[in-house]
């Protein structure tokens, strides 16, 4: 397992920051995972329509099956030409998904 880390962008007047690249980073790892015939299913769980283009470009390597994830009232990934599986997921589905490991305390590296 890896976890994979984006450096947020802070803004001198103090307003909220902003996380940059991880809608790219997600759809790079997204083609990588799904091209690389090594996985029966790849999920995507977004509503980022940012995403749609690394779901298009399945269509053209039909080594794995996707399927996608969204939220109860957000629009679900829509990509053209495809007809995927997406799983609605609930406030208290997302929180029972939750991952409450502490990744620092067992050595994983850190990939940028």
């Amino acid at each position: 397992m890896s976890i994979y880390h984006r450096d947020l962008k802070y803004f001198p007047d103090g307003s909220a920051p902003s996380e940059k690249g991880i809608d790219v980073m997600i759809a790079l790892k997204f083609v990588e995972l799904s091209r690389s015939g090594i996985y029966d299913l790849v999920i995507l769980a977004s509503h980022d329509s940012d995403l749609e283009p690394a779901l298009e470009s399945k269509i053209k390597h039909e080594r794995t099956s996707i399927e996608t994830v969204s939220w109860t009232g957000r629009n679900r990934l829509n990509p053209q030409g495809m007809k995927i599986w997406n799983t609605v997921m609930t406030y208290a589905d997302f929180r029972e998904s939750l991952d409450t490991r502490d990744y620092s305390k067992i050595g994983l590296k850190r990939k940028n």
